[in-house]
């Protein structure tokens, strides 16, 4: 039970710094936008 409730947070973990690195690398794309167009 324990493990299968641990394997579960490590997935959740998972999902949110995929998509924590999916919203850097967005904001990154955008910085370099903004610095080519100035």
């Amino acid at each position: 039970m324990s493990r299968e409730l641990s394997l579960i947070a490590i997935l959740r973990l998972k999902e949110r710094f995929m998509n924590e690195q999916l919203i850097i690398n967005l904001w990154d794309d955008q910085k370099t936008f903004y610095i080519n167009y100035l």
